[in-house]
């Protein structure tokens, strides 16, 4: 049996907080709130109508081909860019 060996080379975040490990860290520090009503989906069946929205991280930036935004789903594109 052949072992694998896995190496972490780096930490990748996109939050509500912002899109990175750094904004995120800052955010934290300074107690930003992002915890607001619902605004990119129907929140109208759920008893809960807050959410930890992305909204001001363009996920374009991530992506060296503008074609290739048009590829995955919304939750993949960002599975990218944290990556």
């Amino acid at each position: 049996m052949t072992e694998r060996r896995v190496v972490v080379t780096g930490l990748g975040l996109v939050t509500p907080l912002g899109p990175s490990l750094e904004a995120t860290r800052c955010a934290l520090a300074g107690e930003r709130r992002v915890v607001a009503p619902a605004t990119l989906l129907d929140a109208s069946p759920f008893a809960q109508r807050l959410a930890g929205e992305l909204r001001d991280v363009d996920p374009r930036r991530f992506f060296r081909v503008p074609k290739a935004m048009k590829l995955p789903d919304r939750r993949t594109r960002w599975a990218i860019a944290a990556a």
